[in-house]
């Protein structure tokens, strides 16, 4: 999982916990300069936290990307960091939990909105800032969530995306740009889609596109 501190799953804030007001904290995990665990009053109102000297307390459930997985839509409690910012913990999901890593993203490429952002036509996608000449990957999923990069390392970069589907590739020209065109189905008319272009080569990633279609 990856969350979006970029971040990814495999994404209450500072003043939605106000109403904390007879909450118990524990914190579980200790990294050079950040505190994870969790606060709750009663079970099942029990939520992951990271704790920064910056930023205070802040749910890690507000650093997943937007249209998670349900999958990943209660993290409960925190139970370590390390200097890389990977945080281990588990994940409510009613009769049981699951254990998840919550690590940072680094995006360093520029991905657009689908135009015209109508199913039923052709569409394009585009990205920019990337090298010329490089072939990117354009991927898609109805969620996000997390995916591990082929050959890359969890500690280097991951997808935001859960269960994501390659919808084609294209060539950057002599500006960086990269496009590529392909129509959407029909069927997607008034769902949100999500977009994420990747370079697998070099472990690169966009940011992520989250998208309603008419």
């Amino acid at each position: 999982m990856r969350s979006q501190i970029q971040s990814s799953c495999s994404d209450v804030s500072i003043s939605a916990m106000q109403h904390y007001t007879d909450t118990n904290i524990m914190g579980l995990g200790i990294g050079s300069t950040q505190v994870v665990g969790a606060v709750y009053n009663d079970y099942p109102d029990i939520w992951a936290f990271i704790w920064t000297s910056e930023t205070g307390m802040v749910l890690l459930q507000d650093l997943l990307p937007a249209a998670v997985s349900p999958l990943w839509s209660h993290l409960a409690s925190a139970y370590g960091i390390n200097d890389l910012g990977q945080i281990v913990g588990l994940c409510d999901r009613g009769v049981y939990n699951r254990a998840f890593i919550m690590s940072p993203v680094y995006p360093s490429f520029d991905l657009y909105e689908a135009m015209p952002g109508v199913a039923g036509e052709v569409n394009q996608i585009s990205v920019s800032n990337v090298t010329p000449g490089t072939r990117v990957y354009f991927c898609w999923s109805a969620q996000s969530g997390g995916r591990l990069i082929p050959g890359c390392d969890a500690t280097v970069n991951a997808l935001q995306l859960e269960s994501p589907e390659i919808a084609g590739s294209a060539v950057a020209d002599g500006n960086g740009v990269a496009t590529l065109k392909g129509k959407v189905p029909r069927k997607y008319a008034g769902d949100t889609l999500l977009f994420q272009a990747v370079v697998p080569g070099e472990c690169t990633i966009s940011n992520l596109v989250v998208q309603k279609f008419e």
